[in-house]
């Protein structure tokens, strides 16, 4: 049971990691790293609602409200290279990220293997047929779409990266054992 537990425990702290997620400019496959450069857990985040949304870009605003229709807890951050919308939709947290300018530059999505498209799970699961999805993160930016699939098994902790028709392992870590009673 410990070992169960430090197991989950581990890959929580992983998936909270790796939601914490910023934007690079068009980045191809080998840059997606760069999406966790940042987040809004920085100091210089601020939360704007009500009368603060006038720190909000009109046209960031504009473009999320013509963008995605009947959004919930919609929460807006103003951040050091521009702003930031977390909310639900559909039963999905997303995230879309804006510049200073009010311009879209990406949305991540995070979600369940229920609700990954049957072709990319197919995928995956053909190959990594012996691990468990823990969760999904779909990363949408203007030229590029990547999936980073969290997976588990006993022993290890992938993150698998699926761009432009190519899957990889993108991080893996191997699990502790806790100490032996």
């Amino acid at each position: 049971m410990k070992k169960f537990l430090q197991s989950s425990a581990t890959a929580i702290l992983l998936v909270i990691g790796a939601a914490s997620s910023a934007l690079a400019q068009n980045p191809p496959k080998t840059d997606v790293a760069k999406l966790e450069a940042g987040s809004t857990t920085s100091k210089s985040a601020t939360t704007a609602t009500g009368e603060d949304m006038t720190v909000i870009n009109s046209r960031a605003i504009k473009d999320f409200k013509r963008s995605f229709k009947l959004p919930a807890n919609e929460q807006w951050y103003k951040i050091d290279n521009g702003f930031i919308v977390k909310f639900m939709q559909d039963n999905i947290q997303h995230r879309a990220d804006y510049d200073k300018k009010g311009n879209w530059k990406a949305t991540t999505r995070y979600y369940s293997e229920k609700q990954l498209p049957k072709d990319v799970r197919s995928r995956v699961k053909s190959i990594y047929y012996d691990y468990t999805i823990t969760s999904v993160q779909e990363l949408i930016f203007p030229a590029n779409h990547v999936y980073l699939v969290n997976m588990e098994d006993e022993k290890t902790i992938l993150i698998i990266r699926i761009c432009d028709g190519e899957m990889d392992v993108y991080k893996e870590f191997k699990k502790v054992e806790g100490p032996k009673n």
